[in-house]
């Protein structure tokens, strides 16, 4: 029965070179293929976070609305899609 190579075998060169570079290829698209993942639920999170935000800021009181400065009306008219209050 033959046994995996050890690391020392690996780095004296036991392992022809070939395999070495299959095996750290091998390792290398692993490592992206999480790091791609990670990247996607990031992406999800924020996009999710991003619906909560607008829904808060639509979700206003009229009172709130009309204490509010004119910029962040302006904003909050133009990001819930209403019509902005003439000037």
């Amino acid at each position: 029965m033959r046994s995996s190579p050890s690391l020392l075998q690996l780095a004296y060169g036991r392992l022809p070179m070939r395999k070495l570079a299959t095996i750290l290829l091998l390792v290398l698209l692993v490592g992206c293929a999480q790091i791609r993942q990670g990247i996607d639920a990031k992406r999800a999170y924020n996009d999710a976070k991003a619906g909560v935000l607008i829904q808060g800021v639509c979700d206003m009181s009229l009172g709130a609305s009309l204490r509010i400065a004119p910029a962040d009306k302006r904003a909050a008219d133009a990001l819930c899609g209403g019509e902005p209050l003439p000037q």
